[in-house]
């Protein structure tokens, strides 16, 4: 019950979260900002599924079906796709900075 009662305040700080980078996505494409934007919102629809599946099984109803799109497999994909570019983009900018220092 607490997650589901949480769920409205986690969207609100995911709302805090998009905002803080739109104020610092260059334009004009605010790359930043929208890859933010996406990576709140599937990490807000991961938990609602979590949430979602825990009731189904607690009240012994099916398991969601997935017909041509599996919404929990692309938010899953997708958000670690974001997480390996970040990953990325950290190590690529502590070698400029380590390569800066030896100048």
């Amino acid at each position: 019950m607490y997650d589901i009662l949480d769920l409205p305040y986690k969207a609100e700080v995911a709302g805090h979260i998009i905002e803080g980078a739109s104020e610092n996505a260059d334009p004009p494409d605010f790359e930043d900002y929208f890859e933010e934007r996406q990576l709140q919102y599937a990490n807000l629809g991961l938990q609602a599924a979590a949430i979602a599946a825990r009731l189904r099984s607690a009240a012994k109803l099916p398991e969601r079906s997935v017909a041509h799109w599996d919404p929990i497999a692309w938010m899953s994909e997708y958000k670690a796709k974001i997480e390996a570019a970040r990953t990325e983009r950290a190590k690529n900018w502590e070698q400029q900075i380590a390569g800066r220092g030896d100048a």
